[in-house]
Protein backbone atom coordinates (compact mmCIF):
# COMPACT_ATOMS: atom_id res chain seq x y z
CA UNK A 1 0.00 0.00 0.00
CA UNK A 2 1.31 3.58 -1.00
CA UNK A 3 1.55 5.70 2.05
CA UNK A 4 0.55 9.32 1.12
CA UNK A 5 2.33 12.43 2.69
CA UNK A 6 0.59 14.43 5.24
CA UNK A 7 -0.75 17.96 3.44
CA UNK A 8 -2.90 18.76 6.85
CA UNK A 9 -2.85 18.33 10.44
CA UNK A 10 -5.82 19.47 12.56
CA UNK A 11 -5.81 20.04 16.22
CA UNK A 12 -7.61 21.10 18.67
CA UNK A 13 -5.58 24.08 21.57
CA UNK A 14 -7.12 23.23 25.12
CA UNK A 15 -6.93 19.39 26.12
CA UNK A 16 -4.74 18.64 23.27
CA UNK A 17 -1.96 21.06 22.50
CA UNK A 18 -1.65 22.53 25.25
CA UNK A 19 -0.33 21.64 28.96
CA UNK A 20 -2.40 22.10 31.58
CA UNK A 21 -0.92 25.33 32.35
CA UNK A 22 -2.03 26.72 28.95
CA UNK A 23 1.60 26.39 27.13
CA UNK A 24 2.92 24.63 24.43
CA UNK A 25 5.57 22.54 25.41
CA UNK A 26 8.81 23.25 23.55
CA UNK A 27 9.30 20.02 21.81
CA UNK A 28 6.04 20.23 20.77
CA UNK A 29 6.42 23.64 19.15
CA UNK A 30 9.69 22.84 17.66
CA UNK A 31 7.88 19.65 16.18
CA UNK A 32 4.96 21.61 14.67
CA UNK A 33 7.19 24.23 13.08
CA UNK A 34 9.35 21.57 11.39
CA UNK A 35 6.23 19.58 10.25
CA UNK A 36 5.22 23.11 8.62
CA UNK A 37 8.83 23.53 7.04
CA UNK A 38 8.75 20.38 5.43
CA UNK A 39 5.02 21.14 4.12
CA UNK A 40 2.61 20.24 6.04
CA UNK A 41 -0.13 22.51 6.75
CA UNK A 42 -1.18 23.10 9.95
CA UNK A 43 -4.78 24.59 11.63
CA UNK A 44 -5.69 24.73 14.88
CA UNK A 45 -9.58 24.47 15.92
CA UNK A 46 -11.23 25.49 19.00
CA UNK A 47 -14.16 27.00 20.78
CA UNK A 48 -12.47 29.50 21.45
CA UNK A 49 -12.79 32.87 19.06
CA UNK A 50 -9.94 33.69 17.03
CA UNK A 51 -8.38 36.21 18.79
CA UNK A 52 -8.35 34.19 21.84
CA UNK A 53 -6.16 31.24 19.41
CA UNK A 54 -3.84 34.47 18.27
CA UNK A 55 -0.97 33.70 20.52
CA UNK A 56 -0.76 30.35 19.71
CA UNK A 57 -0.95 30.42 16.18
CA UNK A 58 2.20 33.15 16.18
CA UNK A 59 4.09 30.93 18.64
CA UNK A 60 4.06 28.03 16.35
CA UNK A 61 5.02 30.73 13.18
CA UNK A 62 1.50 29.32 11.48
CA UNK A 63 1.36 33.13 9.61
CA UNK A 64 4.73 32.28 7.29
CA UNK A 65 3.33 28.98 6.49
CA UNK A 66 -0.38 29.86 5.48
CA UNK A 67 -2.13 28.14 8.19
CA UNK A 68 -5.77 27.99 9.38
CA UNK A 69 -7.79 29.33 12.58
CA UNK A 70 -10.65 27.58 12.74
CA UNK A 71 -12.63 29.11 15.41
CA UNK A 72 -15.64 29.54 17.45
CA UNK A 73 -16.47 25.45 17.30
CA UNK A 74 -15.95 25.88 13.70
CA UNK A 75 -18.17 29.20 12.60
CA UNK A 76 -15.18 30.43 11.68
CA UNK A 77 -12.34 30.02 9.44
CA UNK A 78 -9.33 32.18 8.60
CA UNK A 79 -6.20 32.96 7.44
CA UNK A 80 -5.73 36.27 9.00
CA UNK A 81 -3.33 36.33 12.01
CA UNK A 82 -4.08 40.25 12.42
Amino acid sequence: MERKPIKLLIMDIDGTLVTNKKEISPATCKALIDLQNNGVRLALASGRPAKGMLRFARQLEMDKHHGLLISSNGAKAAMSFS
